[in-house]
């Protein structure tokens, strides 16, 4: 019943405002003037072009009056026309000039249509030329960030961890996790819609050869979901080629196991898009590892040991992925499709001890040599499936949109830890923990927008969210007589989880001269159930937020902005977090959620500039991000010598920072990219904690001729601080040789990490202990990529349907 009053409301809102719309206002329309309205179509194919030029001219002198551009339905309004008569130009890039003549704007008739215009393709006998354009690797947009996937040849045969790795406002650690301006909460969206996995392990799974860009949304607006502290991360999949068939084909392959390919097909025709794409990846990162362990007690006993050993990171996703795009109508777009695949991911270790303990009495010397291996593998299939629907009512800026999308996983999960014997090899200690079991998600969005007044524009929206899952957990010890694992009854667990949210949004923006602002909120209603089965006990969750927004740009120069923004986001934590019941992970780790774990909420502001300085294109943003109950997971002492790990709102947090980006091409073949974030993190507890923390990345491009390309990226990272530890800080230089064959023949040589100082060194301390951790993945990694484009050079002689870039489908990772 609560789903029908909040769908009834936006159906309400919508159609009054609707109703209540004048037409003739929307247009433009004033008293005693016409407007001319009419559209622009191909002669042959009946296709709308888009960016037809308009022009009208007084039939008595030839004077010019007025003019439009089309939009991408081929349609334009051109409004103030006094009555007269008239001739009209129209205009196109490789098409015929069309005279309409004579026009005549009359009082009795103030608004005329000149219905459809048909233009003649101009054909032009000349030979084959050649134009080539690159985007930019990273493109700074009002409310975002666009990076170009295909710009970064150091991460050509690698995952979307690898392209993040160089720009501006992430972090990546050795392990693949992801920070966005420092901290790990933020959404991932494929394709605009949200997964199910964790975000770092979705990023680490997608090949770099399939994504066309990645957008960085850090402080965004009312129309988006609040999840997330540190913003937004949209990942644009690759699904479009040119009129006809055409393809790419994507093979790469590394020292350590590293292979794999991908192909994208497609098939594009004047009312409708097909594309089909299937991927393969073997990806396997070996390293070191050394730390050590003091637990000291003044005066009376310590233990102390010191590790060492190798790890090692694997990830084998394959899938397949399929839709189609098809234009119903000059106003009607509609998208199906869906995905199948496998994720898998695995990681182990073994570590060498050495423990040394002081006991109390006797006051000597015990020293004990023993060896761990740990074994975590998580896999299991999942599908999805989507559809979009859209209707343009009169121009791109006036429509209404439906997305639905569903999508379902199965995983299992096993955590192994074996103690050996240094000496005799036996087997001291051993412990399994498994987890399996189904999740699924659904998803709808309505959305309708439309030009009020002279030049703003109302958005509203609806946004419900339906996920569920159940979790079956066990635990085993390993008995030594039996020579097999015996599981524990205790830490058998049976969890169902349960969210369902509702959310209505509204936005209101106009954009007069050089000021453009924005205004918007967002509320949410948000149910959420966890039942633990074994023990008949249920946690709910009945809660209502607001959540505000508000951006204002102001153009000072052609080339030259400010831009601000206001948004209010939330951490809600996930249920695992708050399952109140003991996991085993090993024998001296195990983990505890916290029922009691409250969300985390954060005000984020921003500031922007854009300006050209000379040869330099230079960017600068700052934010501050005011966090309150902020979660961390913590470290605490479970009995004995056993560490616990849970979740816990550790106080109040403070970021300060700035991110300066600057471009420069000192010369014809050579070009600059620097990166430098600065900031300041204050955390606010049991104790205050603080740190300034910098990083700095340079790229140089050297393009020798037309068909070589070097590329150097060098990085820095500072140390930062978290409750309970640092992070010191790390350097390293990548290198990228990309040499082109043909127009279609492409190959890339990569060469990271060349000088292996890759390392990751953490130390935390809690309750006299202090542990510290270093890891450095096997280095330089070396891979090849051979690309292979076909069909994705045939010149077209008629537009395409106009591209839907900005709102695709989920794709072949939604089902994550």
């Amino acid at each position: 019943m609560q789903s029908v009053r909040w769908i009834g409301l936006f159906l309400l809102l919508t159609t009054g405002i609707g109703l209540s719309q004048n037409p003739g206002r929307l247009h433009g329309k004033s008293k005693g003037k016409g407007v001319l309205t009419g559209t622009v179509v191909d002669a042959e194919t009946q296709v709308p072009l888009e960016y037809a030029s308009v022009l009208v001219y007084r039939l008595t002198d030839s004077t010019k009056v007025t003019g439009a551009v089309t939009d991408q339905d081929g349609q334009f309004v051109i409004p103030g026309l006094h009555p007269g008569r008239y001739y009209v130009t129209v205009d196109f890039i490789g098409y015929r000039q069309e005279v309409l003549s004579p026009v005549l704007m009359k009082p009795s008739l103030p608004r005329l249509d000149l219905g459809t215009i048909a233009l003649k393709p101009a054909v032009l006998q000349t030979s084959p030329v050649e134009v080539k354009a690159e985007a930019p690797p990273i493109a700074y947009k009002i409310d975002k960030k666009v990076v170009y996937v295909s710009q970064q040849a150091t991460a050509a045969s690698g995952t979307a961890v690898d392209v993040l790795e160089n720009v501006p406002s992430v972090e990546v650690d050795i392990e693949g996790n992801v920070k966005l301006r420092g901290s790990g909460n933020f959404t991932l969206l494929i394709n605009g819609r949200p997964t199910v996995l964790d975000p770092s392990e979705v990023l680490q799974q997608i090949p770099a050869s399939m994504i066309d860009r990645i957008e960085i949304i850090t402080n965004p607006s009312a129309k988006y979901d609040p999840e997330g502290i540190a913003g937004i991360l949209n990942v644009i999949l690759k699904k479009k080629g040119p009129r006809g068939i055409a393809g790419t084909l994507s093979l790469n392959a590394g020292l350590d196991q590293k292979y794999g390919g991908s192909i994208l097909l497609s098939r594009r025709t004047r009312n409708a898009n097909v594309y089909l794409s299937l991927h393969y990846n073997h990806r396997y990162y070996p390293g070191s590892y050394s730390g050590s362990y003091l637990y000291e007690v003044p005066m009376l006993f310590s233990i102390q040991r010191e590790m060492e050993g190798s790890f090692a990171h694997q990830m084998l996703p394959a899938g397949l992925r399929a839709g189609l795009d098809f234009r119903l109508s000059p106003k009607d777009f509609l998208s199906v499709g869906g995905s199948y695949g496998r994720w898998q991911m695995e990681r182990n270790s073994t570590v060498h001890y050495v423990e040394v303990g002081i006991p109390p009495d006797p006051p000597f010397p015990e020293t004990t040599r023993y060896i761990t291996e740990n074994t975590w593998k998580r896999s299991g299939p999942y599908t999805s499936g989507f559809l979009s629907y859209e209707h343009d009512f009169a121009g791109q800026e006036h429509k209404a949109t439906l997305d639905f999308s569903y999508s379902k996983r199965s995983g299992n999960e096993e955590s192994q830890s074996f103690q050996f014997d240094d000496t005799t090899g036996g087997i001291l200690s051993g412990n399994l923990a498994t987890e399996e079991g189904p999740s699924e998600r659904g998803d709808l969005k309505l959305h309708y927008q439309r030009p009020i007044l002279t030049s703003s524009k109302l958005e509203l929206g609806y946004q419900g969210s339906l996920r569920r899952s159940q979790t079956l957990k066990s635990y085993a010890i390993w008995d030594t007589a039996s020579g097999e694992f015996v599981f524990q009854p205790e830490f058998q667990h049976d969890v169902q989880t349960s969210h369902l949210h509702h959310a209505i949004y509204g936005l209101l923006s106009n954009e007069t001269g050089r000021l453009g602002w924005q205004v918007g909120l967002r509320i949410e209603r948000i149910h959420r159930t966890i039942q633990l089965k074994e023990v008949g006990e249920t946690f709910k969750l009945d809660q209502m937020d607001y959540f505000p927004s508000f951006h204002i740009s102001y153009k000072l120069a052609e080339r030259t902005q400010v831009m601000a923004g206001y948004t209010r986001r939330i951490r809600r934590p996930r249920s695992w977090w708050l399952e109140p019941y003991l996991t085993w992970i090993d024998a001296n780790t195990v983990y505890q959620g916290n029922p009691d774990l409250q969300p985390s909420f954060s005000d984020a502001v921003d500031l922007g500039f854009q300006t050209p300085m000379g040869p330099l294109d230079v960017t600068i943003d700052a934010y501050a991000r005011f966090t309150h109950q902020r979660i961390e997971r913590i470290q605490r002492i479970y009995e004995g010598d056993v560490v616990l790990f849970t979740y816990d709102n550790v106080g109040s947090s403070e970021s300060y920072g700035s991110e300066i980006n600057i471009d420069w091409k000192p010369l014809p073949f050579w070009s600059l990219n620097g990166v430098l974030d600065l900031s300041e993190f204050r955390l606010y507890g049991t104790s205050y904690r603080g740190s300034f923390q910098w990083n700095l990345r340079l790229r140089s491009d050297f393009r020798l001729g037309r068909a070589t390309q070097i590329q150097v990226t060098a990085r820095y990272t500072s140390p930062s601080v978290t409750s309970q530890g640092t992070r010191e800080g790390y350097y390293t230089l990548d290198l990228a040789w990309r040499q082109n064959f043909s127009r279609s023949l492409s190959l890339i040589l990569q060469v990271r990490d060349v000088f292996r100082t890759g390392k990751w060194s953490f130390t935390s301390s809690f309750e006299n202990r202090t542990i510290e951790r270093t890891y450095q993945r096997k280095a330089p990694v070396i891979t090849i990529s051979l690309r292979y484009l076909f069909n994705n050079y045939r010149p077209e002689k008629r537009p395409q349907i106009p591209s839907r870039e900005e709102e695709q489908p989920p794709d072949i990772f939604e089902g994550f």
